[in-house]
């Protein structure tokens, strides 16, 4: 497989072949992050077929000295909003019931769990909350890139996320305290 660049490169040139690999390298992200906004499975398959339709006509535009992760998430929000926007809020899916009834094979019972508890308490978040601790946490971009493809403000994106991280302690606690770790004190040393 070509390098990322390469494949952007070629894409833009209008090679299929190089898009058809550029697709398979960013499905998975692009389906996450689609994901947090619609909070339905099959809706985000739509999203993301969405977004790679919208990526083919709009690659040439693409300016190689911003970074093309960051571009690809701000199309993709966008898009993902303005489909649940239009198909109202729906019903949830868990990406998990998806997965399940998609014919994935089954991992373990521990991610399975790991997996239902996030989903459980990451219900408590706002839509923002959500999007900033997944691009952040789960995605790995940092705070600019976050601030560059939501459109918000670098303290905006720390604040959100601040919130986000209490608002899922909290949750764990209540809804999952065989799972809550206290934060450890200044004060008092570990046992």
């Amino acid at each position: 497989m070509a390098d990322e660049a390469e494949l952007i490169r070629r894409s833009a040139a209008g090679e299929l072949d190089a898009f058809e690999e550029l697709v398979l390298l960013k499905r998975d992200r692009v389906f996450r992050t689609a994901y947090q906004v619609v909070r339905n499975a099959e809706d985000a398959r739509d999203v993301a077929q969405l977004v790679f339709v919208r990526l083919w006509r709009v690659i040439r535009r693409y300016r190689p000295e911003r970074k093309f992760d960051t571009w690809l998430y701000r199309i993709t929000v966008n898009l993902a909003v303005d489909y649940r926007r239009h198909q109202g809020r729906g019903v949830e899916v868990p990406l998990e019931q998806a997965e399940q009834t998609a014919g994935n094979p089954a991992d373990s019972a521990g991610s399975r769990e790991l997996r239902r508890v996030y989903e459980t308490v990451a219900g408590e978040l706002t839509d923002r909350q959500r999007m900033i601790f997944t691009l952040r946490e789960v995605d790995g971009l940092q705070t600019e890139e976050i601030a560059r493809s939501l459109g918000v403000t670098t303290s905006t994106v720390r604040n959100t996320l601040f919130q986000a991280r209490a608002v899922l302690r909290d949750a764990l606690r209540r809804r999952f305290p065989e799972y809550f770790v206290p934060p450890r004190s200044k004060d008092k040393p570990r046992p």
